[in-house]
């Protein structure tokens, strides 16, 4: 019965037209990327030098680490909303009076909107592979061999842990606060703790025995 109820939310999910919009953005985004860390600015930043190609184990996964971060600003869309919606409508009450367990039913809910959300973010590396053949054209012998596991590898080590991460949290919130504003404020106040933390993280290392 899970994973009936993940099925038929998979495909609910999937046939919206913002799942498709989202899926455009997240196409776009790794055309972008791929774009920038082509440009000279990545290879300052990172210094890596000129000498690394552009489809670099490390540039792939760099790229697919920041774009799973801005996945947590639509998670809401995928496992928050759908949940809520129910509850608003008391639909969960007619579940309920079905055979369904509640573990199936929210467990249900979560593995299909997480489905969902995974299968829109697969867009951003499928932009990042297509990007030099149409969109950002680089210099000849700058491009490695293609290695389809530096992708796999970038997705089920960096990405998918975060994106996993972020769909619990609102997930969570969600069920607890049954009100959609609750899950874009924890966005809201997980963008803060990312950002300063960050900030202080880049001061430290800037600190010498000199200017402490």
């Amino acid at each position: 019965m899970l994973l009936d109820i993940a099925a038929f939310e998979l495909r609910y999910i999937l046939r919206s037209p913002l799942s498709w919009f989202i899926s455009l953005a997240f196409f776009a985004g790794g055309t972008l990327a791929f774009g920038f860390m082509a440009g000279e600015g990545a290879s300052d930043i990172f210094a890596l030098g000129r000498n690394v190609s552009f489809n670099a184990a490390f540039y792939i996964a760099v790229e697919l680490l920041v774009i799973s971060l801005a996945a947590f600003f639509v998670a809401p869309a995928f496992v928050g909303e759908p949940i809520i919606k129910d509850r608003e409508y008391e639909f969960d009450c007619i579940v309920f009076s079905t055979p369904v367990s509640k573990f199936s039913y929210l467990y249900g809910k979560f593995l299909g909107g997480f489905g969902a959300l995974l299968v829109t973010f697969l867009c951003a590396p499928l932009g990042m592979m297509l990007s030099p053949l149409w969109a950002f054209p680089v210099p000849e012998g700058s491009l490695g061999p293609f290695n389809i596991l530096h992708y796999l590898i970038a997705v089920l080590v960096y990405a998918l842990p975060s994106l996993l991460l972020y769909s619990s949290m609102v997930f969570v919130v969600a069920v607890i606060a049954r009100k959609i504003i609750y899950t874009y404020l924890l966005n809201l106040a997980m963008f803060i703790f990312l950002f300063v933390g960050t900030a202080t993280i880049a001061r430290l290392r800037l600190l010498t025995p000199d200017t402490l």
